[in-house]
């Protein structure tokens, strides 16, 4: 059985969920300092193109991640900052 909180910032809460997955997370930090498409971002994961799609939309429903799309190529870059020690959203 799953115990429901209720938090002051539920948003936030998601965001963090989000980004506890290790693959989640590597996308970011893949695309912090430039874009790169959703077939390079597969690639580094070792992760099949389906998959990695279903992990960038994740983050781009919780507004993490820009898309733009070039050609027949969706391009994603990081909105998020991440620091040695701090995140910011």
């Amino acid at each position: 059985m799953t115990r429901k909180y209720p938090f002051q910032n539920s948003e936030l809460f998601e965001k963090v969920k989000a980004i506890s997955n290790p693959a989640r997370f590597k996308v970011l930090e893949l695309t912090q300092d430039k874009e790169l498409n959703v077939t390079e971002i597969g690639k580094n994961l070792k992760m099949n193109y389906k998959r990695c799609s279903e992990y960038i939309k994740k983050l781009e429903k919780l507004k993490m991640i820009n898309k733009s799309k070039k050609g027949k190529n969706v391009y994603i870059k990081s909105k998020v900052k991440l620091k040695y020690n701090s995140i910011d959203f």
